[in-house]
């Protein structure tokens, strides 16, 4: 009698496991797709809560500029002002420039256009890192490659 029942109470364990196996697998299925697409930039974060658009969001101030890895001079006081709907100011001492910008190339590219003196550019930065605190961004241009790195204020 004992075998009978410790063999039902097998069964009856299987059917509860086999009823929540759907709802496992989809929350496998979830933490899988969730997870996998937080690591967008090659240089990271590899997770995070806020959105693209808040961590971009903000005022940037320069920290590095390099071409072809070599440190360049840079103003330290010069400012990017970047606003959730589109909007970019980029300040420079007595120099400022407004524009708009955008997520491009499924999000992993920033470009930037802005106009100043009657004259309209737009420029890609790939995105290498994205975080609440700082932003670095590279583009190509011929055979040198640009680097700037920002920090949040």
């Amino acid at each position: 009698m004992k075998k009978k029942i410790s063999l039902l109470r097998v069964i009856n364990q299987k059917i509860i496991f086999m009823k929540k196996l759907p709802i496992l697998l989809i929350f496998a299925l979830l933490g899988t797709f969730f997870f996998s697409g937080c690591g967008k930039y090659d240089e990271g974060p590899s997770i995070s809560l806020r959105s693209r658009t808040s961590r971009i969001s903000g005022e940037w101030k320069p920290t590095k500029e390099l071409v072809n890895s070599d440190p360049q001079t840079f103003d330290a006081n010069s400012r990017v002002k970047i606003d959730k709907g589109g909007t970019v100011t980029f300040i420079n001492g007595s120099y400022s420039a407004t524009g708009t910008w955008a997520f491009t190339s499924n999000d992993e590219k920033v470009t930037f256009t802005s106009t100043y003196g009657g004259f309209s550019s737009s420029t890609e930065y790939t995105i290498k890192r994205l975080s609440n605190s700082e932003l670095f961004m590279e583009r190509q241009d011929g055979n040198d490659l640009y680097r700037f790195e920002y920090e949040k204020l």
